[in-house]
């Protein structure tokens, strides 16, 4: 593997992790009519904005839903108040003209400035049109896909599952004797498989149940973990989910995409220059293997 594409199964990761906050807010007050530049604050002069609380929301996260509702906006202004406390005192120690701060500030700017290209560049090109054609063509128009509800008996042997069937047709209870005999883990439950396409089970389990009528009971069925019982509760056909179910979800796989192949085209067109000698090796090797 080659260090761009590494790079692109990097930036798959990436993609991911943007995506999956792809619909949160870029910064809340983006959503609401609130004016990101109103002053709520000041520290020494020092204006603190209604931007600045969302994006410290934002970078709080998770330690923010600990507190209770009504702490959350004290804690978030009084994080920014000491955040502009620190940051004003670091100037006047001169820190701001540091190597430390300047290397800092370039990273963060890069960050910065990704955040803002995902954002207008990426994310805002991708629609509820877009994820609507998406559904139409990948969903929308698919087939219901039939589903079973069964039971089954696991067993050993083929002995033992016909001994089953032949209590089962002597009068016995299907889920009594699931419990009592089944080795599989849905004993407990009476043997209940719940609903489940073909596609999800095993093909001689799943020929078997699909070939069989409601309340039907099956002869002994061998699969890889041993002899079944089978007992077809109920049949249904499975509607594909409603756009608005998974639009959240196509826009999420449209973001995705558009950002691969964005970094794809971008790395394609870029001129990397690997000068450490133990990376540029390893890019080496990785094109070597391939």
């Amino acid at each position: 593997m080659t260090f761009r594409s590494l790079s692109i199964a990097a930036c798959a990761t990436l993609a991911v992790t943007l995506a999956g906050a792809a619909f949160a807010p870029f910064s809340s007050a983006q959503d609401q009519e609130a004016n990101p530049d109103e002053v709520i604050a000041r520290v020494d002069g020092t204006p603190i904005t209604r931007g600045q609380l969302d994006l410290a929301e934002d970078e709080l996260g998770p330690d923010l839903e600990q507190l209770p509702s009504e702490t959350r906006d004290e804690v978030v202004l009084q994080y920014v108040v000491e955040l502009t406390l620190l940051a004003d005192a670091a100037r006047e120690a001169g820190l701001d003209q540091t190597k430390e701060y300047k290397r800092l500030s370039r990273y963060y700017e890069l960050r910065a400035l990704r955040d803002v290209f995902f954002q207008e560049e990426i994310r805002a090109n991708v629609t509820d049109e877009a994820a609507q054609k998406l559904y139409d063509e990948r969903i929308g128009g698919a087939e219901p896909e039939k589903e079973v509800r069964a039971r089954h008996i696991l067993v050993e042997t083929e002995d033992k599952a016909k001994e089953i069937i032949e209590k089962l047709e002597g009068g016995a209870d299907f889920a009594e004797l699931a419990k009592e005999e089944s080795t599989g883990p849905s004993a407990a439950n009476g043997g209940d498989l719940g609903f489940f396409s073909k596609e999800q089970m095993v093909t001689p389990f799943a020929e078997a149940a699909f070939a069989m009528e409601k309340g039907e009971i099956s002869e002994p069925v061998k699969t890889r973990f041993g002899w079944h019982v089978i007992k077809v509760e109920e049949m249904r056909d499975r509607k594909p989910p409603k756009f608005a179910d998974v639009k959240e979800r196509l826009k999420s796989s449209l973001i995705r995409q558009q950002l691969q192949q964005r970094m794809s085209d971008l790395r394609g067109a870029a001129n990397v220059e690997i000068l450490d000698e133990s990376l540029k090796q390893n890019e080496q090797d990785g094109g070597n293997a391939q």
